[in-house]
């Protein structure tokens, strides 16, 4: 009798250790930290830009956790998606966006990041562009080519303030403007000279 319950003691003794054992050996999973990260763009936070005239934004950005996308936005369009490349950029990393604008008013321009498949690691920053005519007299009702420009090419040619070709006209015509056209946009013909100087530059549909 006494035999049996020393074998039982026993037994139960390995039993106790082998359970133990295998709570010890269980991993512990890693509690995950959070993600967090900066973006800095410059120059910002406020801009004050002529129409036609352009400038460079430049995005510097930081994160604890990997990013695999970036893009600028202007006015929460999106200016196309950036796949960003295995390595040290996915966490340190820069881009820059050049924004000319054809209109008077006031801009958002924005940069985010983030991570295709993990929702959680996203971040934005914006800077805004207050946007006047110049103009030489300073005549509102009477906008510069670039303007002339984006509203014949919205309106009339149907193109998209997106596509690229878009914004390469816009660009030319407010390197040329002041040659072609001359520094009065109230002047008579004015309007129509930078339209022409599209049709005949560019062919459009």
């Amino acid at each position: 009798m006494i035999g049996k319950i020393q074998k039982r003691i026993v037994g139960l003794t390995l039993a106790t250790i082998a359970v133990a054992g295998f709570w010890f050996a269980m991993p512990i999973a890693a509690v995950p930290g959070g993600f967090s990260g900066s973006i800095t763009i410059d120059p910002g936070p406020s801009v004050e830009l002529c129409v036609g005239d352009s400038v460079t934004f430049t995005a510097d950005y930081s994160t604890n956790k990997d990013v695999t996308r970036m893009q600028w936005y202007v006015d929460g369009v999106g200016q196309g998606v950036q796949t960003i490349p295995d390595g040290s950029l996915r966490q340190f990393g820069s881009d820059s966006f050049e924004f000319t604008p054809d209109s008077v008013g006031t801009y958002t321009i924005g940069f985010r990041i983030w991570h295709h498949a993990q929702s959680s690691r996203d971040i934005q920053e914006y800077v805004t562009v207050n946007v006047t005519s110049c103009s030489f007299d300073g005549n509102l009702e009477c906008p510069a080519a670039p303007a002339v420009a984006g509203a014949y090419l919205r309106n009339v040619k149907g193109m998209h303030p997106n596509d690229p070709l878009y914004s390469e006209i816009i660009e030319e015509i407010a390197h040329v403007m002041h040659d072609e056209f001359g520094y009065d946009p109230c002047s008579p013909g004015y309007a129509d000279e930078v339209r022409y100087f599209i049709d005949t530059h560019w062919i459009l549909n």
